[in-house]
């Protein structure tokens, strides 16, 4: 591969002055034994975690990476950090579904794993807002409904999915979104939602 950016486009003689000409590091992470990826945590696990990303053995390889972030999970920017690591891995990898990564975030940090995983469902669910809020329709807001219901209840959450999934009303589903920060139980939102969907229904 040619390590050169300058080398990678093949620009008219008068453009060639305005592309950039650096050096950059091309690293087949594969070839390097765990051990050797070393240093600052956050850095070992982002690079364990592309090493992984497309293989198959990623699931029983994830519990020993992110264990790097124990200590860094009783911190805002670990949990951060985490959050930014399992949408990527829930978007990326193949190999697992969210109720693996919710299953070894629970495992690992045994006393804060609950609560762990509300931080980071609250995040999702903001990150769906936002998107939803940008595009101007439903689909942001309702993919960050599915994430948060697995990752704060589970399948008992994920049961309520197809009901939510009908609603079509953007202030219902910003209602669902509310209920989903303040409940403590599934179901506490399986009541709410009903109730939610027979308006909708009514009001149709």
């Amino acid at each position: 591969f040619p390590s050169r950016l300058n080398s990678l486009f093949n620009a008219p003689e008068p453009f060639v002055e305005f592309v950039p000409n650096f050096r950059y590091q091309l690293i087949d992470l594969s070839q390097y034994a765990d051990e050797t990826i070393k240093g600052q945590a956050l850095l070992s696990v982002g690079l364990l975690i592309m090493k992984y990303i497309f293989r198959s053995d990623l699931a029983q390889r994830l519990p020993g990476i992110l264990a790097l972030l124990s200590e860094l999970a009783e911190q805002q920017t670990g949990i951060q950090y985490l959050y930014t690591i399992l949408r990527y891995l829930s978007v990326s990898a193949t190999s697992l579904n969210v109720a693996d990564l919710r299953q070894t975030v629970r495992n690992l940090f045994a006393t804060r794993g609950e609560e762990i995983m509300a931080t980071i469902a609250e995040q999702w669910l903001e990150q769906g807002q936002q998107e939803g809020r940008q595009e101007g329709r439903q689909e942001g807001l309702l993919a960050g409904i599915e994430l948060a219901l697995e990752l704060k209840f589970g399948l008992e959450g994920l049961a309520l999915w197809p009901e939510i999934a009908r609603i079509s009303s953007l202030p219902q589903l910003q209602a669902i979104v509310v209920a989903l920060r303040q409940v403590d139980t599934a179901g506490e939102l399986r009541e709410i939602v009903h109730r939610l969907a027979s308006d909708e229904v009514e009001a149709s």
